[in-house]
C-alpha cells in the first residue's frame, strides 16, 4: 500500500525465515510468493534476487496462473533477454509490474 518495496521484501524473507512455509496454507504461499516476486521486480535498490530464488516458497507459483512470474525472476537472475522478451506479455497481468515496465 505505501509503496516501499524494498522494505516489504526484506521484511517478507525475515518472517519467512522465522516460519515453516508448510505451515502456510498454499493459497498464503503462493500470495507471498507473488507479493514478494512483484516487490523484488519493482523495487528500486533490489538487484539480486537469490534469496528469494533459493526460498523454498517460490516454488509455490509452479503449476499455478502465476508461474510465469516464477520464470521471469530466473529470466532476471540469468541476464536472459529472449526469455525476458517471451514473458513480457504477461507484465500487464499486474498493474505495479505494467507502470514500472520501463524499469523493468
Amino acid at each position: 500500500a505505501k509503496h516501499e518495496f524494498a522494505s516489504y521484501y526484506k521484511n517478507a524473507l525475515l518472517f519467512l525465515a522465522c516460519v515453516d512455509v508448510a505451515d502456510l496454507t498454499p493459497e498464503e504461499q503462493q500470495s507471498r510468493a507473488y507479493d514478494l516476486s512483484i516487490a523484488a521486480l519493482v523495487s528500486d535498490s533490489i538487484y539480486n534476487f537469490g534469496e528469494l530464488l533459493l526460498h523454498p516458497i517460490l516454488d509455490s507459483l509452479n503449476n499455478s496462473p502465476h508461474s510465469w512470474l516464477r520464470d521471469l525472476l530466473f529470466a532476471f537472475n540469468r541476464g536472459d533477454l529472449r526469455a525476458y522478451d517471451v514473458l513480457a506479455g504477461n507484465i500487464s497481468k499486474n498493474e505495479l509490474l505494467k507502470t514500472h515496465q520501463i524499469f523493468l
